[in-house]
């Protein structure tokens, strides 16, 4: 049985994932509008977030739908990125 425990395999996964913000929150989290840069974005404060965005009434709001989208896993792996990628 072969498991890859690679960390460039992970690496790659996460930077899809931010990836996928990019629209919104702007190539490498900078932001040019009204939606928050995520480039040094607080981890612990990220991760919050979406654990309270996923849970909230507002099924219309877009990150709600956004962030039901990702694994507890995602979402801090995510965080670790945004908070290192510097403003």
């Amino acid at each position: 049985m072969f498991v890859s425990t690679s960390s460039s395999s992970n690496d790659d996964n996460v930077v899809y994932l931010a990836s996928l913000c990019q629209s919104c929150h702007g190539s490498d989290g900078k932001s040019h509008g009204l939606i928050p840069s995520l480039s040094g974005y607080n981890k612990q404060k990220f991760i919050d977030y979406f654990s309270i965005i996923a849970k909230t009434e507002n099924r219309f709001n877009v990150m709600h739908k956004i962030a039901k989208g990702y694994t507890k896993d995602e979402i801090i792996s995510m965080a670790e990125y945004f908070s290192n990628l510097k403003d």
